[in-house]
């Protein structure tokens, strides 16, 4: 197992406090688009700043496998990723998926950018259903039941 400088606890507080600040854009469908990012982005960015050693491609109209092989203008890679965490942030941040997802009979309602309800059991969802960033931050804080993994400390 990866040895990270911050314990996933310390990473969260991290993310959550990047989320608050207003320094980044919100963007949705990607981790990182046309200067805008999603909240799982931002945590890419938090980890490179922290930890260091992702492989970043920038604005290169490279293949994504995660999109079936369709080439995306404008979008960054982190690792190869492009819509969900790569494996070392999930993990530095104590996450069971790469999407930030929690328990499915644990579905949360928000109401944003339309005036539908929307159930959300991920981080990917919350953020592209317009949850704002402060908002996505109160899950990095004190993460829904069975978003972390085993062993991870919920506090």
């Amino acid at each position: 197992m990866t040895q990270f400088k911050l314990s996933p606890k310390e990473a969260r507080s991290l993310v959550a406090d990047a989320l608050e600040s207003g320094k980044y854009e919100q963007g949705k469908g990607w981790l990182e688009r046309d200067g805008k990012l999603c909240c799982l982005g931002v945590a890419c960015r938090i980890f490179q700043e922290k930890e260091g050693g992702l492989l970043i491609q920038p604005d290169g109209g490279w293949v994504d496998p995660d999109h079936d092989g369709a080439t995306r203008h404008g979008a960054v890679a982190f690792n190869g990723q492009s819509s969900h965490l790569p494996y070392e942030v999930r993990d530095w941040l104590g996450f069971r998926l790469a999407t930030g997802e929690w328990d499915l009979d644990n579905p949360i309602n928000i109401h944003h950018d339309d005036d539908d309800q929307h159930l959300v059991t991920a981080l990917t969802t919350a953020n592209d259903d317009g949850m704002p960033f402060k908002e996505i931050a109160d899950f990095f804080r004190d993460p829904p039941q069975g978003m972390l993994g085993e062993g991870e400390d919920l506090g």
